[in-house]
């Protein structure tokens, strides 16, 4: 590790091959998040985006939707693994940051050409859980409809 950081290879590597990847992968996330979620009244909760720094994007999701249902839904229905807002809060504090709505995604993990799919599988998802408010039905019948179940606990 003293030779990387001495020759100067782990900065040059960091600055010409590790920025410009999660750049593209940034860009090709927000890209796909503009098509398929803001239609859906997902929010962008850093509008400007000029300065962004990090491994994630936050999502608000659009009232009455909630994250941890939505990661349920994501991962039971299309093998999505998204990370709910609540996961992330203070034991305790969670009500007070208001994460109930608000969703993690990770565009440093996934290749960049995977992203969009991903988004597009999200945006599915967000689109049947409002048909399903709409028509009435509430996120026990969505959870307990299939064979298998899957709590929260299971994505953590």
């Amino acid at each position: 590790m003293a030779e990387l950081l001495k020759s100067g290879d782990l900065q040059r590597h960091i600055v010409n091959v590790l920025q410009p990847t999660y750049a593209r992968r940034y860009h090709a996330m927000i890209s796909a998040i503009e098509k398929y979620l803001v239609p859906l009244d997902v929010q962008l909760p850093q509008a400007w985006r000029e300065v962004v720094g990090g491994y994630f994007i936050w999502l608000t999701l659009p009232p009455p939707l909630l994250a941890d249902e939505v990661a349920i839904e994501a991962r039971q229905d299309k093998n999505l693994i998204i990370g709910p807002g609540p996961l992330f809060g203070v034991y305790g504090d969670a009500d007070e940051v208001g994460l109930k709505d608000k969703v993690r995604l990770c565009f440093s993990w996934e290749e960049e050409e995977l992203l969009p799919e991903g988004i597009q599988r999200l945006s599915r998802v967000i689109r049947a859980m409002q048909n399903e408010q709409l028509a009435g039905h509430g996120a026990k019948e969505r959870c307990t409809r299939s064979n298998k179940s899957v709590g929260l606990d299971d994505l953590r």
